[in-house]
């Protein structure tokens, strides 16, 4: 996701530092053990991190850990813009007027809901007699098939 930080929603910005960092630890073959070891954060400052439960990431936090894991000068740099963002922008239903009117889980479905630019939908149903060969057909709808 290459984005313009200035349209660039957090909570798209919070899924995509998750999941491009935890990508980077895997290549670097780091454990998260290891990681917080090395950092010497605590287990769950990591776990947060991965599973987009800071509303705010820090950059220096998102450098630090780019450059345990080796990542190209490209990436650094996306991965802070997506930082930035994170600390300078609210998604709307942070905002004072609807916090309290906003249950305690209902935001999870609200980022996700605004990261989405695509809604698909699969339905299935079942048309009787439609796959079947004519013969069946007719015992399976009581003789009544329409020629």
């Amino acid at each position: 996701m290459n984005t313009d930080a200035e349209s660039a929603s957090p909570t798209l910005c919070r899924l995509q530092l998750a999941s491009e960092l935890r990508q980077l630890q895997l290549g670097a073959g780091l454990k998260g053990s290891e990681v917080v070891a090395r950092m010497l954060w605590s287990a769950s400052k990591i776990t947060r991190l991965e599973t987009t439960e800071n509303a705010v990431v820090e950059p220096s936090d998102v450098i630090a850990l780019c450059e345990m894991y080796g990542a190209d000068s490209e990436t650094r740099s996306q991965l802070e813009t997506y930082a930035a963002v994170t600390k300078t922008k609210r998604d709307w239903w942070q905002s004072k007027e609807y916090r309290q009117a906003i249950k305690p889980s209902f935001p999870a479905y609200l980022r996700l809901e605004a990261a989405a630019s695509v809604m698909q939908n699969y339905e299935t149903s079942s048309c009787q007699g439609c796959s079947r060969p004519r013969r069946t057909s007719r015992s399976s709808t009581g003789g009544h098939v329409r020629s």
